[in-house]
């Protein structure tokens, strides 16, 4: 354990301090937050006009079925969804209806080897929102028209096409 008394692992607010992180993501980071206040998460991401979905609490499946059309950015549906369902975790559905693919780098699966491949091929990757997970890290790009598939890029880096979800921040 370091000087500081906290787990070596653990964030602290100086770590927040050069990165810009959406507020409730940052909230969850700095308390340790077990599980997900679906009506913050849910509003905060409809600002950008991504559509969502709720999840089981603290998991990656869809609680409804149909969640590609039924996700949305309606307010009065998210509302009710979060009296419905208060700590499931927000989802986002990626592709056309949010308008953005996800980028999502998977470390265990070898995502800085493979970025490192990357950038050194095609070169560095567009400015985008990013966003830290348990796992890695989520890269938002903007959708750029036609299909765009789901599938594995690299070891480690899949991309989020039409017709995927991602837990939200």
């Amino acid at each position: 354990m370091p000087k500081s008394g906290r787990p070596a692992n653990s964030v602290q607010d100086s770590d927040l301090s050069s990165v810009v992180h959406h507020p409730v993501l940052a909230d969850i980071l700095r308390t340790g937050q077990q599980y997900c206040d679906f009506s913050a998460a849910a509003l905060g991401c409809t600002a950008f006009g991504l559509r969502i979905h709720p999840l089981k609490i603290r998991g990656k499946t869809p609680i409804l079925k149909g969640w590609q059309n039924k996700a949305t950015t309606e307010a009065t549906l998210l509302e009710q969804w979060a009296q419905d369902y208060p700590r499931a975790n927000a989802c986002i559905v990626t592709g056309v209806p949010s308008g953005v693919i996800i980028i999502d780098m998977d470390v265990r699966g070898g995502a800085h080897a493979s970025l490192d491949h990357f950038k050194c091929q095609y070169g560095e990757l567009p400015l985008s929102w990013e966003v830290l997970t348990p796992g890695g890290r989520h890269l938002y790009l903007r959708h750029p028209g036609g299909q765009v598939r789901t599938c594995r890029l690299f070891p480690g880096i899949e991309v989020l096409g039409d017709s995927a979800n991602a837990v939200a921040p």
